[in-house]
């Protein structure tokens, strides 16, 4: 009995790393994780100071996302390698205030269901077992601020994924912004784990072995943005 689950699991394993994957690196050790975000130590609290009068709202450039847009995605199994995936249907707002990079603020959501990958097979599996799709149907991305250093921007936000939502920072990677348009790229890596993202193997594990082709699947997933915005006109 015990030569055969392992008969099972052995194929099963294979059988998925064989139609899924291609290659053995893993994209994530070349992406910054975006997931690891720094939280310092609680400072002593300063003492309260009276209420400044509120200053006005300073004026905001507003731009939509258009379909030409990517939103990638690279994951990856330590026996034979990655696959490329992304989605087809998003929305999203970016708004800059007097030009400044520093000021960027955006908003987006994905919805889940148009996820793309190689194969029917795996667009299936991504959307049953590892985005659950029915149960989530959207990711949604706040971005609450930009941190600068010596040049180098990140965008901080909150990324919702799987019922779970967490604050990530990645970089801005050739920004351009004008009074028409704007365009920027990132790089970076999360971990599924961190938003509960567990592969329960659905149509792959040997009966009794439900849930054991997560460990054919590496965590930690490459994101890959090409953000493009329009100005929406006032």
């Amino acid at each position: 009995m015990a030569i055969s689950k392992r008969i099972y699991l052995v194929v099963g394993l294979l059988a998925m790393a064989a139609f899924v994957f291609g290659g053995c690196a893993d994209p994530a050790d070349d992406a910054p994780p975006a997931d690891q975000r720094h939280v310092p130590e609680e400072a002593e609290e300063p003492e309260e100071e009276p209420e400044a009068e509120p200053e006005e709202e300073e004026a905001r450039v507003y731009y939509q996302l258009t379909p030409r847009t990517r939103i990638g995605f690279v994951g990856s199994s330590p026996i034979t390698g990655s696959q490329r995936g992304g989605f087809e249907v998003f929305e999203g707002t970016i708004s800059i205030a007097d030009g400044g990079l520093s000021t960027l603020r955006a908003e987006g959501v994905i919805d889940a269901a148009s996820v793309q990958a190689g194969s029917e097979t795996l667009v299936n599996a991504l959307k049953a077992d590892i985005l659950d799709v029915e149960q989530y149907p959207e990711i949604r991305f706040t971005a609450t601020n930009v941190e600068e250093d010596n040049g180098q921007y990140t965008l901080v936000g909150d990324l919702e994924l799987h019922g779970v939502t967490r604050e990530i920072g990645f970089p801005i990677e050739s920004p351009s912004i004008d009074e028409d348009s704007v365009r920027m790229e990132s790089y970076f890596s999360i971990s599924r784990e961190n938003w509960n993202i567990y592969y329960e193997g659905h149509g792959w594990d040997p009966p009794g072995w439900r849930g054991a082709m997560d460990d054919a699947i590496r965590p930690r997933v490459a994101i890959q943005l090409d953000l493009r915005a329009e100005r929406i006109e006032d």
